[in-house]
């Protein structure tokens, strides 16, 4: 269920720049889908140490910053 929940980043172009991980996407219906995945995307990239923060975009809009709290007992 969760796997299929993360599928609508297939709708978005996904980078990493500067210690932030940019979810681009192009309607604002997919932004908000992608929104409601934040539970499911912050966990794995801080353990992973990705990125600090994730910022999603429409376009080139932003509308949502947050941050990623990595766990430093995985080091």
């Amino acid at each position: 269920m969760e796997l299929q929940q993360l599928k609508v980043l297939e709708n978005c172009q996904v980078f990493r720049r500067w210690g932030v991980l940019h979810i681009r996407c192009w309607k604002e219906d997919v932004a908000e889908a992608v929104l409601g995945t934040r539970s499911l995307l912050v966990e794995p990239i801080g353990q992973l140490r990705i990125a600090q923060k994730i910022q999603v975009s429409v376009a080139k809009n932003p509308v949502a910053l947050f941050p990623v709290h990595s766990d430093k007992q995985f080091v």
